[in-house]
């Protein structure tokens, strides 16, 4: 009786060892595509996660909240999604896309939209976000420890608009960050 217990008691200890905590945060709903006159890199869509994480975290950016057969989802921004960690500098977290976008990196966006995104106009990006968007994106590297980070959908003219954004992480929100905004 006692070994049975004790057999039980490890199989649940080794089994809760085993799961790593997954939270994920919509940090962005999807923003129908329209004309843009931006001239510089603008901020459409701005949110802000004070996140707690540990040494080596895990942090994708998707258009779903959940994987399937363990992949995610693509993510989909004309033009690009900028990341910006601590108060530090921006960053451009967007890869495998078309490459016009300033501030290094590429569009979250592929090669094919460019010649479609005026038959697009006035549509919900996460219709197409398979289409024309990237493969999700990895932004592990950027989040170790206590980190504040701030996500801005950016937009540089033409047209913008975004795909629904999720973070999925082993980050815990760690407290409320002000402000936010969809224009």
């Amino acid at each position: 009786m006692v070994q049975a217990r004790f057999a039980m008691f490890l199989a649940v200890v080794l089994t809760a060892t085993a799961v790593v905590a997954q939270n994920t945060y919509q940090l962005f709903g999807p923003v129908n595509t329209r004309p843009s006159s931006y001239t510089t890199p603008t901020a459409f869509g701005t949110a802000t996660l004070n996140l707690q994480c540990p040494a080596s975290p895990t942090a994708i950016l998707s258009s779903s909240p959940t994987a399937t057969n363990s992949t995610y989802a693509n993510v989909f921004s004309d033009n690009y999604i900028g990341l910006t960690v601590n108060g530090g500098t921006r960053k451009n977290v967007c890869t495998n896309g078309y490459t016009d976008a300033p501030e290094g990196g590429t569009d979250c966006f592929n090669q094919a939209y460019t010649s479609a995104y005026s038959g697009l106009l006035g549509q919900d990006p996460d219709n197409f976000v398979a289409t024309y968007g990237v493969p999700a994106l990895d932004i592990s590297a950027d989040l170790a420890g206590t980190t504040q980070a701030k996500f801005e959908l950016l937009d540089f003219g033409t047209s913008l608009g975004s795909s629904s954004v999720y973070l999925i992480t082993n980050c815990a929100q760690s407290s409320i960050a002000p402000g936010g905004s969809i224009t």
